[in-house]
């Protein structure tokens, strides 16, 4: 059902009705741009670092109504929250589940890896070695996860594991998690989909990353589409960090069309509601629920009613009342090949069977299939969510950068990070300790609109979405 019924307090989402490109140029930043409608906290001044709080004295209310209905980061210490397989902490996770993977996932499993690359004798080879190379360029091939597993282990620093498609049933519902988290998911007892921590958050899905790195190797900077909790298991973490309040200063790849007060970010041609729900599958959803209300009622005059005002919504383009009547290019639909990952956010798209282009998180796109030796695919296009921005040698083209706000924020193995939705991020990985490889889990979860721990989202869609879901076999 639709509305803010039950008293929840809904983010009132404006919509800007210019979808011009910014990140073009440094005369596109010199004006301003009204379709950053961002509510949440932004970084108060250069070099802020998020609070670092145990994870055993926060309950998932405190965690909500602190840090994600402020759209917060913050750093926990710890895993309570995450269910009992957690418990053990990161070197208990780690060790024995490298175990429990090689246990149970098929040899015949593959997996999308990035290639970190060089230039060696005027052609691109992999480098396993290489300080200033980076990841975050697309190169990517396909091989047996067995065999990312113990390259990783022996610290083979030229490969990366992140994002994984997911699987899709026969009515094009994906999984929760693709390889190799769906075979060990199917083992048993290895992770909660949905952690206590989160409270009533619905998951998009969850990844496992791997990797190694005897020196600091950077993702590139970019942002997700859904809310993260990033945890540790393995290794270290440098993040560099800006909030959604500077996203028309990111210089990103795509087209901006708008920033949701969430931090939810669209772009133009695959405009979401704040939760991240396609417009045309929503309002789909919506229709049937209502009318599947009123006809339960016994009201065949109300649910005519609900139908056909339901219609006429989709047929604006509008799908919810989160935007405004000047918004006249929503119900453009763009179909996106689903396989295209991110480096970082979640890797499916939103929407239910009927997807666009609405963003995965830290996409890469497809993984061709030859092994990692010698010369190592092309760089492909980077995706929309990403920047054009080396943080490092910021140059004068990208000259509004400079006066996007910083923050900066190091994890640690054992350590949690909450990062939301929309929040731009460099992630720097390396490895520590006694492990020569790098690990982390991560969750993703659908941004809340609301700011009601019991009810975050003010549609039933993503329960609806996630009900039908499943970690496939």
């Amino acid at each position: 059902m639709s509305g803010d019924g039950d008293g929840r307090k809904r983010r009132r989402q404006g919509a800007a009705s210019t979808t011009t490109s910014t990140g073009t140029s440094t005369s596109a930043h010199s004006q301003a741009w009204k379709g950053n409608r961002y509510k949440g906290f932004a970084v108060p001044r250069a070099g802020w670092e998020p609070e670092v709080i145990d994870a055993k004295d926060v309950t998932p209310r405190q965690f909500f109504e602190r840090y994600v209905a402020t759209r917060t980061p913050v750093v926990l210490n710890g895993f309570e929250g995450l269910g009992d397989v957690f418990a053990g902490g990161a070197a208990h996770w780690a060790d024995n589940h490298c175990a429990a993977l090689r246990e149970a996932v098929s040899p015949h499993t593959t997996v999308a890896v990035e290639v970190r690359s060089a230039a060696k004798d005027g052609r691109v080879v992999a480098d396993e070695g290489a300080e200033t190379t980076r990841f975050g360029e697309g190169r990517q091939v396909r091989m047996p996860f067995t065999e990312m597993l113990e390259a990783a282990v022996a610290g083979d620093c030229s490969r990366y594991m992140t994002t994984q498609a997911c699987e899709e049933d026969d009515r094009g519902q994906p999984a929760v998690c693709g390889p190799p988290l769906a075979e060990l998911h199917k083992a048993g007892g290895h992770f909660d989909l949905r952690p206590p921590l989160a409270g009533n958050l619905l998951p998009s899905n969850c990844n496992l990353w791997l990797g190694a790195a005897k020196h600091f190797a950077t993702s590139g900077l970019h942002h997700d589409f859904h809310d993260n909790i990033y945890v540790l298991l393995s290794g270290r973490k440098r993040f560099l960090l800006f909030s959604p309040a500077d996203a028309e200063r990111m210089y990103v790849t795509g087209p901006l069309a708008r920033v949701h007060e969430n931090g939810r970010i669209n772009y133009e041609e695959a405009l979401t509601r704040a939760d991240g729900a396609d417009l045309q599958a929503a309002a789909q959803y919506e229709m049937l629920a209502a009318v599947s209300s009123a006809m339960e009622a016994g009201n065949e005059d109300e649910a005519e009613s609900a139908l056909e005002a339901a219609l006429d919504a989709e047929l604006d383009g509008m799908g919810s009342d989160d935007y405004d009547e000047d918004d006249d290019d929503e119900d453009e639909i763009i179909h996106d090949d689903f396989d295209r990952q991110e480096h970082g956010s979640d890797g499916r798209q939103d929407g239910g069977n009927k997807r666009r282009r609405l963003g995965n998180d830290s996409a890469e796109g497809s993984a061709p299939t030859q092994p990692v030796s010698g010369d190592v695919p092309p760089a492909q296009p980077q995706p929309e969510n990403f920047s054009r921005v080396d943080p490092d040698t910021v140059v004068k083209e990208f000259a509004e950068f400079q006066n996007a706000t910083p923050a900066t924020c190091d994890v640690a193995k054992g350590q949690m990070l909450y990062l939301p939705a929309g929040w731009f991020h460099e992630v720097k990985s390396m490895s520590q300790g006694k492990n020569k490889f790098h690990m982390a889990f991560n969750f993703w979860f659908h941004p809340p609109d609301t700011d009601d721990f019991e009810q975050p989202y003010a549609s039933q869609y993503w329960e609806n979405e996630f009900a039908q879901r499943q970690c496939l076999e």
